[in-house]
């Protein structure tokens, strides 16, 4: 009798959760979604000035934001910078360049569409935007950017993820450019979709508040798409990745010794979030932007602890509830 009563709780503990996983993976990828892509770049180069102008008052939402962006340009002078921006053999190039790394667009759309059925599923409100695509020579023309969404629009700067593939490459610090690629697009996607979803407590300027706001960006995102690497939600090579836990007791130490999650100033708070090779004051193996890594182990922590799915976790704002209800140690 013993034995059958073992049997089944191990039975209710093990076999049911993972049905019931199925039974939800069955159910997002059920949802239905039409997607919309249309290649603009193309549109960039093949169309005369007078075809453009038409092009640009037919897409007035896409004019005045994306490019618009800097600064506030009149029409005219839109069409002074892509006429400029066409005239350079550099970015006839790196165009070229683009085509070759995403010539074959269906393996990004299909991503793209696993994305939002996750986020549909537990966001139904959540409205699909049309997928525009562009090549802006890394928006040093006065318009464009990586990406751009609202809510109607999503606008991917091709360039901006293929900067290790091309022979025109932008004037960014090489830990930066590594994760320029293919490889982290979706996960980008995921992340600037993130901040629609991330409630947070304003008035909190503790670096603490930002580390968990960071921290529950990369679970939506872990949990938007499954498929992905850590190492790739965090934008960290894998070596990043193995060194953040083989010294995660190094690190944890040094926050605890120097009294850093309730620290309020910014130059101080850079250092742990912000974009940098690396944390030297942790150590020179210490990638940056470790604080934000430390902000998701503590959310994952808090999740299991918990067992709060990730829309209860987004909604989460008070920061040091979180911190202290998460248990998290190394």
């Amino acid at each position: 009798m013993k034995q059958i009563t073992v049997f089944k709780a191990l039975f209710i503990f093990i076999i049911l959760p993972a049905c019931h996983k199925d039974s939800e993976n069955a159910r997002i990828i059920g949802i239905p979604i039409d997607l919309k892509v249309e290649r603009l770049e193309q549109t960039l180069f093949d169309t005369n000035k007078s075809e453009f102008r038409n092009w640009l008052e037919n897409h007035k939402n896409i004019k005045e934001n994306y490019f618009r962006l800097i600064g506030n340009p009149s029409d005219s002078a839109i069409l002074k910078y892509i006429l400029e921006f066409r005239k350079s053999e550099h970015n006839a190039s790196l165009l070229e360049d683009v085509a070759k790394v995403y010539s074959d667009f269906s393996q990004i759309e299909n991503e793209i569409k696993q994305l939002f059925q996750h986020i549909k599923y537990y966001y139904p409100e959540f409205r699909i935007p049309k997928i525009y695509t562009f090549v802006s020579g890394y928006g040093s023309y006065g318009f464009g950017s990586d990406l751009y969404y609202q809510d109607d629009m999503l606008i991917i700067g091709l360039d901006f993820f293929c900067a290790n593939k091309v022979t025109l490459r932008p004037a960014f610090p090489t830990y930066m450019l590594k994760r320029m690629s293919r490889e982290y697009l979706t996960a980008s996607i995921a992340l600037l979709l993130s901040q629609k979803f991330n409630d947070y407590n304003a008035k909190d300027e503790t670096l603490l508040a930002d580390m968990l706001y960071y921290g529950k960006s990369y679970q939506f995102v872990k949990e938007m798409i499954p498929t992905l690497s850590d190492s790739v939600v965090m934008g960290y090579t894998a070596q990043e990745w193995s060194d953040c836990h083989q010294f995660s007791e190094v690190i944890w130490g040094h926050f605890i010794e120097r009294d850093l999650f309730y620290e309020k100033r910014t130059s101080v708070k850079s250092q742990y979030v912000s974009e940098r090779p690396n944390v030297s004051q942790i150590g020179m193996r210490c990638p940056g932007r470790v604080g934000r890594w430390l902000g998701w182990q503590i959310i994952q922590s808090y999740q299991k602890k918990n067992s709060q799915n990730i829309t209860q976790i987004m909604q989460q704002k008070n920061a040091k509830e979180l911190f202290m209800k998460s248990g998290f140690k190394p």
